[in-house]
């Protein structure tokens, strides 16, 4: 809401929502300062934007991990990308794939397993952030926005997954 004193409930604060830990990572102190916050966090987009391009050649689908990096941490999404893969699901691809096992890392049965190096991910967040910052981008640029059959009601049914 454009709110430079915001701070989430995970201690995110400015208009950016950066983490404490991010902000002075990127030279951001603890003022107010809008441009400041900004200029810090398309920075901090650019880096994640180079960390997933090896991992992530596709444009389109590397938006949606450093969508969810900015959102999760880029630990959180490789721990997804690497539980994707062990469920037989396209580590590369976000809709339908990684997307499914972000949600599974809210449950101890799968964040708590060895290969798993940040635990619990509050993975629907994560889920519905991406959906509605790429959802936003394409009626500001103008595009149609997905059908209802594109877009589940609410996050698929993981219950029967490994």
């Amino acid at each position: 809401r454009f709110d430079s004193t915001a701070v989430s409930g995970m201690g995110a604060s400015g208009i950016m929502q950066l983490m404490p830990r991010t902000a002075a990572r990127l030279g951001v102190d603890s003022s107010l300062v809008v441009a400041d916050h900004i200029i810090a966090a398309k920075r901090y987009i650019s880096r994640l934007d180079t960390l997933w391009m090896r991992a992530v050649p596709d444009r389109d689908q590397r938006l949606r991990f450093v969508l969810a990096s900015y959102n999760a941490g880029p630990g959180h999404i490789i721990d997804a990308q690497r539980l994707a893969e062990r469920l037989g699901l396209d580590p590369k691809r976000w809709e339908h794939n990684v997307e499914r096992a972000v949600l599974l890392l809210a449950k101890p049965r799968y964040y708590m397993r060895p290969e798993m190096k940040n635990g619990f991910c509050k993975g629907s967040q994560v889920f519905h952030y991406v959906r509605d910052i790429v959802a936003l981008y394409g009626q500001l640029v103008g595009m149609p926005a997905p059908s209802p059959a594109q877009v589940p009601p609410s996050a698929p049914d993981t219950a029967s997954t490994p």
